[in-house]
């Protein structure tokens, strides 16, 4: 009779021991995840700040590399077109070419 018990008692411990295991390791992904969710947040804001600063820069005039003008021109067509604004300044940024005003 001791000998169940005994085997009873060891089969409960194992899968306490598996549901803690288990549990550990959903702990375990979770921070993972939580890791994920924080660096691309991260990223996000990065490339949300270099978006404003290349556009502030593109809406002054100050040169920029010819891809960043030409995707930055396509991104104030598509503002106009759908009548879409800049979330922080609450209006399009105007487009200007470094020429404009300037008279050879």
């Amino acid at each position: 009779m001791a000998e169940i018990g005994n085997g009873i008692k060891r089969t409960f411990f194992r899968g306490v021991e598996a549901l803690g295991a288990r549990a550990a390791h959903m702990a375990d992904r979770a921070r993972e995840r939580l890791k994920e969710l924080n660096a691309e947040r991260q990223i996000d804001e990065i490339l949300d700040q270099v978006l404003k600063a290349a556009r502030e820069a593109f809406a002054m005039g100050e040169p920029l590399p010819e891809k960043m003008t030409i995707l930055l021109s396509e991104l104030n067509r598509l503002e106009a077109e759908y009548g879409l604004q800049d979330a922080e300044e609450g209006t399009a940024i105007e487009e200007e070419t470094p020429d404009a005003g300037e008279e050879n």
